[in-house]
């Protein structure tokens, strides 16, 4: 939350009213401000004025995005272990913006999620960030041993005891002990410290505890929130595919949606972090489209497969998101076959598609011959 900046007469008077914040503030007209602490109008626009003039971000050139930029070599991305991906991505998921992974159940979007939870907390030598993670985990699908085995796939060195049964050891690995039972204390300490784990019930819940949540990513050093997911919460109350519900209620929880996607897009902009959304889809054939009414079954397969992979949550949250990617089931009906995934959102690349599949690992490339 943003202090307030203004007359500290004014100030202690709004904060005695329960504004606590320019952000809150911010959200009051001037005659709101007359009626909550009586003053005049002039001193009510003046403290307006100033409040939102120390909110508002100091203007930065196109220079000095790019010496920022440079500033943070090596912590602008976080790996996702699927190649291809990272490629196209120019790095792996960035940090300072939001990224959407949208697909239905058994896509892989959890596992993707606990791999970028791994390579965050890994150590910088083995190119993770070696910071912690807050995980929103609203589909209750969070498993901490899944995680460990994510973990010790990718970095045998610094969490698999029995890496060491067999002799490895490299310059690396030594600064760790090397020792197996070191190993599996950098497991525990993994699961025990450096990931902590929310479970709201609601999305007024949500959108509480992601406003309130920027202390405890200061003091954490977080560098990656993962919401799993948000359309689950709006789900359950009604908000996607609930042709039952009030025009009211819809109204109400697209306000409450895009008042979680601007505190999101707050911490990850002033604290540098990556924050990593899962999204599930809904159908939404255009009955205008071309194709609708065709009788030629190749057309009619693109408005099929066009309306199966509409994101949920409608176009206000869409335009939120600044990266989106989209994930299928697997192609050949098997559980470890071959899925196709797509950039189909991103102001840094050019849209693609690779194929990838669900390992021990987590999700990884496949090579095409």
């Amino acid at each position: 939350m943003l202090p307030l900046d203004c007359d500290k007469h004014v100030k202690a008077k709004l904060e005695t009213r329960g504004v606590r914040s320019a952000e809150e503030a911010l959200k009051k007209s001037e005659l709101d401000v007359i009626e909550l602490i009586d003053v005049s109008l002039e001193k009510a626009s003046k403290a307006l004025r100033q409040i939102a003039k120390g909110a508002c971000p100091e203007p930065i050139n196109a220079f000095q995005m790019k010496e920022k930029s440079a500033g943070q070599k090596g912590g602008n991305f976080i790996k996702t272990g699927v190649k291809t991906l990272d490629e196209a991505l120019l790095g792996g998921v960035p940090v300072g913006t939001i990224t959407e992974f949208v697909a239905p159940a058994g896509s892989g979007k959890t596992q993707m999620c606990l791999g970028l939870v791994a390579q965050t907390c890994a150590p910088k030598n083995f190119g993770g960030l070696d910071a912690s993670v807050v995980f929103v985990d609203t589909e209750q699908t969070f498993s901490s041993n899944r995680l460990a085995e994510i973990a010790k796939k990718r970095f045998p060195e610094i969490y698999d005891k029995d890496y060491y049964k067999d002799g490895n050891n490299n310059d690396s690995v030594s600064n760790f002990g090397g020792m197996d039972k070191d190993a599996e204390m950098r497991l525990e300490k993994l699961l025990a410290e450096k990931v902590f784990v929310v479970t709201p019930q609601s999305l007024q819940e949500l959108k509480v505890r992601i406003e309130n949540l920027k202390p405890a990513l200061t003091q954490s050093d977080a560098k990656l929130i993962v919401i799993d997911s948000v359309a689950r919460l709006a789900r359950a109350e009604g908000g996607i595919g609930a042709g039952s519900s009030s025009s009211e209620s819809l109204v109400k929880r697209q306000n409450i949606l895009s008042s979680i996607a601007a505190a999101l897009k707050r911490h990850a902009e002033q604290l540098n972090v990556a924050v990593v959304v899962t999204n599930q889809v809904t159908t939404n054939t255009n009955i205008n489209s071309n194709y609708h009414n065709s009788n030629d079954p190749a057309k009619a397969n693109m408005v099929s497969r066009d309306s199966q992979v509409a994101a949920a949550l409608g176009t206000k949250w869409a335009h939120c998101v600044n990266v989106r990617i989209s994930m299928s089931g697997a192609i050949d009906g098997k559980a470890d076959g071959k899925r196709e995934m797509r950039v189909v959102k991103s102001p840094r690349t050019a849209l693609s598609r690779f194929l990838y599949r669900i390992t021990a690992s987590g999700c990884a490339s496949i090579d095409i011959d």
